[in-house]
């Protein structure tokens, strides 16, 4: 994850991040079996390719060609150290052994996934040589296929594929079943996508499983030294100290980035990544409440390196971060300044028009915590609004707009009461369209100040402001 990941989705007012769209909605069912099932049979299928010495014979079953190709290429990203090869059976090829005997001699050798079978099968022409030919040269696939090998077949072939090759298939190490799921629903086993925390995409059911496949993919690498595998291997430590970090295992998460992270950056002499994953600790320490430790480790570990290397950016970032702890420590002034003069600035002069909203928008907490209601509303409605529009991210302007309304609210000026209740009943009805749950938060806040969305009662407020 990126240096830059805590200023490009801050929460402003709002619950934690969530992305926009129909994608939220399409997860799986969290009473859904199917997910954990396919997390054990992948990690079953990982453990019995590493576990392999040479040829190992593994038969899968999986219904539809689209889940199958996905879990392949899930397959292919959990392994960083392997090349899987692809090979779909077609017309011609009456005689497997010898196409993946030249996969196992390639520059890259590596498992070889098979698939296509079912077509060989379907064919009375084919099947009679495919199968004949499996079964007479099954004492040359250990000696010409020194690797695992993975046929990917429908269940309704099972049977007549072990039956027409009985010798060539009784040696067999493992026989996995894999349910049928959508590429969306098999999203906790993919390459991450998500680059600032934990997916907000995943249910509870998602992140437990994303971190039981990512905790299985750490112990299948354990034992590699290729640089690879290593940093892959600290990607999959950062990721699972996030969610160990939102499961409230706050302990846990500082024992990752201390023990795990931290070390193996600095045995790759990765100055950077160490100075991201100090921040990262500094992020943990905040939320333990260890203010002091937290500022002296971002400004005297993460700022300095940044510094050092000339990374604009990312000494922008950690200078928000201080402000960010010095405002939780009651020190606005200076936080304010930091924010003002040094962080907004980076981010006007490298073009970075987010971010810049992003500190408007921080700016702009910091003054209402002052009491200054009226620069903060001005900041709220002609800085940070108008950017968001620009980029087009409706849930950012619904969070802004959100927090329009409790500067309003707050300063209880004439009319901004019913202007308020226009916005939150506006944000609301973005909220459901978008389908995300921000909605549940913007009803309570109506309910609160005993606000209404009958339309009714809002034309009549509208009217008024």
């Amino acid at each position: 994850m990126s240096a830059s990941a805590p200023e490009l989705h801050a929460a402003v007012g709002l619950a934690e991040i969530v992305v926009e769209g129909p994608g939220h909605a399409a997860s799986i069912d969290a009473s859904d079996p199917r997910l954990a099932q396919a997390g054990d049979a992948l990690r079953a299928l990982r453990r019995a390719i590493t576990r392999s010495r040479g040829f190992a014979l593994i038969l899968c079953a999986c219904d539809a060609p689209a889940s199958r190709d996905e879990l392949i290429h899930r397959l292919a990203d959990s392994m960083p150290s392997a090349t899987l090869h692809r090979i779909d059976l077609g017309d011609q090829d009456n005689d497997l052994l010898d196409t993946v005997a030249a996969c196992c001699i390639s520059a890259t050798p590596g498992p070889a996934m098979i698939t296509g079978a079912e077509r060989m099968l379907d064919d009375p022409d084919l099947a009679p040589g495919f199968l004949q030919g499996l079964n007479l040269r099954r004492a040359e696939w250990p000696r010409q296929a020194p690797q695992p090998v993975v046929f990917w077949v429908p269940r309704r072939v099972l049977g007549q594929l072990t039956a027409g090759a009985p010798d060539f298939f009784d040696c067999r190490s493992d026989s996995i079943e894999l349910p049928e799921l959508t590429n969306l629903a098999l999203r906790p086993f993919a390459e991450r996508e998500w680059q600032w925390g934990v997916d907000p995409r995943f249910t509870a059911e998602e992140r437990t499983e994303r971190r039981k496949e990512l905790k299985a993919r750490i112990a299948a690498a354990a034992g590699s030294n290729d640089e690879r595998v290593v940093r892959a291997r600290l990607e999959w430590w950062d990721e699972v100290a996030e969610l160990e970090e939102l499961r409230g295992n706050l302990d846990e998460a500082l024992r990752i980035r201390r023990e795990e992270e931290l070390p193996g950056y600095q045995r790759l002499g990765d100055a950077r990544s160490m100075a991201v994953t100090q921040g990262r600790i500094a992020d943990v320490l905040q939320n333990r409440s260890e203010l002091d430790e937290a500022l002296r480790i971002r400004r005297k570990e993460a700022l300095p390196v940044f510094q050092r290397l000339g990374d604009v950016r990312s000494v922008a970032i950690t200078q928000g971060q201080i402000a960010d702890v010095l405002q939780h420590r009651g020190e606005l002034d200076e936080a304010l300044r930091i924010r003002r003069e040094t962080q907004l600035p980076a981010f006007q002069r490298l073009g970075e028009l987010r971010s810049a909203a992003v500190t408007q928008g921080k700016l702009a907490d910091v003054l209402q915590a002052r009491g200054e209601l009226d620069e903060a509303l001005r900041i709220r409605r002609e800085e940070e609004l108008p950017a968001y529009q620009r980029l087009g991210d409706r849930r950012e302007v619904l969070v802004c707009c959100v927090n329009i309304t409790r500067v309003l609210l707050e300063r209880a000026a004439d009319r901004d009461c019913a202007e308020a209740n226009t916005l939150l009943c506006q944000a609301l009805a973005d909220a459901r369209g978008l389908r995300i749950p921000e909605a549940e938060h913007i009803e309570q806040l109506l309910a609160e100040h005993g606000m209404s969305c009958d339309v009714a009662d809002v034309a009549t407020d509208a009217a008024r402001v």
